[in-house]
């Protein structure tokens, strides 16, 4: 059965639009990283809530995605704390290895993020998932490139 699709825009594509207008988002954490690296973390932050550290992305249909970036807009538009407290669930895992990596407990959101490591941006959210990692692992190994 087919729902149909409400035609009101997403949280997360209000905060581009008025991103790219030049409007007060106030919305200050993501604010501080360049659009594209806050948008994308936005979606995949929705996802790995949503569907678990390795959700299948290819698989998404646009629903999907219009759910995961609502739900990540909305845990990432009230700060870092927020984001670092839903994070908190995947770091409850107790990893079986001893060279313990911050892509071991965010999956996929990790993996994205380091996989444009060199896109403005997004070395710093890979740098903050290390670092929210790192204050419950504090042995932590890098998966930063060097």
């Amino acid at each position: 059965m087919n729902v149909a699709r409400s035609n009101a825009p997403a949280r997360l594509q209000d905060y581009v639009i008025n991103r790219m207008r030049g409007s007060k988002t106030q919305v200050g954490w993501l604010d501080d990283f360049p659009l594209q690296a806050a948008a994308h973390f936005a979606e995949l932050l929705g996802a790995v809530v949503r569907d678990g550290s390795e959700p299948d992305l290819e698989g998404y249909t646009s629903d999907d995605w219009i759910q995961v970036a609502d739900i990540g807009f909305g845990i990432a538009k009230n700060g870092a704390t927020a984001v670092i407290v839903a994070l908190q669930a995947f770091l409850a895992v107790t990893p079986t290895n001893r060279r313990v990596r911050a892509s071991v407990f965010f999956g996929r959101l990790s993996a994205e993020i380091l996989e444009r490591f060199d896109q403005p941006g997004y070395s710093e959210l890979a740098k903050f998932l290390e670092d929210v990692a790192r204050e419950r692992y504090p042995k932590l190994v890098s998966d930063l490139p060097t």
